[in-house]
């Protein structure tokens, strides 16, 4: 029952939905093979990681639709969960977010962070809840994705680690609920990869930073990829990480409804495997550059 009312679902909004949203920096499991990891293969779908929430059949925590089967392909154990971390920070760092939105379905976006430490093994939505991220200069933990629906928007912001914690291996999630689709509940979630590491610089009023470093498997450390994406000819506006890292200026930035970038190089869908899965049709995408909206 539960199936047939997410495969449902699925059908009444297909016609609405063609593509979504990713999280490109820090690089999503799913977007990783564009961003210079190229020991990974390809994901062509990677702005599509799209889940109904359904009472009995909650959204997994990374993307993938609740009835995928396990390991959920996004998820500790499946295809794109390969342990190579996309990027490594410090403890209490402020880090740079792009999020390309490839059609707006509104709503907000939101940030948590788990450390896992546990390569093979799906992270839960419980550890994640544990450590909601702060965006920073703004109150609210909450990103509104404004541009009108059907439209492109990159958001750019950043995000401040939390003080208190370090990991081999963490779980950054992106998460968002479609506004276009209510009453249904429609989600679309990224997890990246990171690592935090300490700073011995750091003093902690209270104690000493909680570390998660034990008993675990140590992931495998990659290179910071060569920029500019694949995906397109430029790279992404806003400013650098209090790391240090540079992030090559893109040939042109804009505001909202200016000028468009480069077509989407490629885009294009393969046939569903699971039935609840949403298909699109084949188009161009383009890209606007704006500030995140809160």
């Amino acid at each position: 029952m539960i199936v047939l009312q997410l495969l449902l679902v699925t059908l009444a909004i297909t016609s609405q939905v063609e593509s979504h949203m990713s999280l490109e920096e820090p690089p999503a499991r799913n977007v990783m093979w564009r961003m210079g990891f190229n020991q990974l293969p390809r994901h062509e779908d990677d702005d599509y990681l799209i889940c109904t929430d359904a009472p009995g059949a909650p959204c997994p925590p990374c993307g993938d639709t609740a009835d995928s089967p396990l390991p959920h392909p996004h998820e500790g154990g499946g295809k794109w969960a390969t342990g190579i971390l996309a990027r490594t920070y410090s403890l209490g760092q402020t880090i740079d977010v792009h999020i390309n939105v490839t059609r707006s379905h509104g709503g907000f976006l939101e940030f948590k962070l788990c450390p896992h430490n546990k390569i093979s093994t799906p992270v839960t939505q419980a550890c994640l809840n544990q450590y909601p991220l702060e965006v920073v200069g703004k109150r609210s933990r909450k990103v509104k994705i404004s541009a009108p629906y059907d439209a492109p928007e990159m958001l750019s912001f950043q995000l401040k680690l939390p003080a208190s914690v370090t990991c081999d291996q963490c779980v950054l999630q992106m998460s968002n609920i479609a506004k276009q689709f209510k009453p249904q509940t429609i989600m679309f979630r990224n997890c990246a990869d990171i690592a935090i590491q300490g700073n011995s610089k750091t003093s902690f009023a209270g104690g000493p930073p909680v570390s998660f470093r034990t008993n675990v498997r140590t992931p495998v450390f990659a290179p910071q990829p060569d920029f500019p994406s694949a995906r397109t000819n430029i790279n992404f506006p806003g400013p650098s990480s209090s790391d240090g890292f540079l992030s090559p200026q893109p040939d042109f930035i804009s505001t909202r409804g200016g000028f468009p970038a480069p077509p989407h190089p490629g885009f294009h869908n393969s046939q569903p495997s699971h039935p609840s899965e949403i298909h699109f049709p084949e188009q161009k995408q383009h890209r606007f550059f704006s500030s995140g909206h809160f």
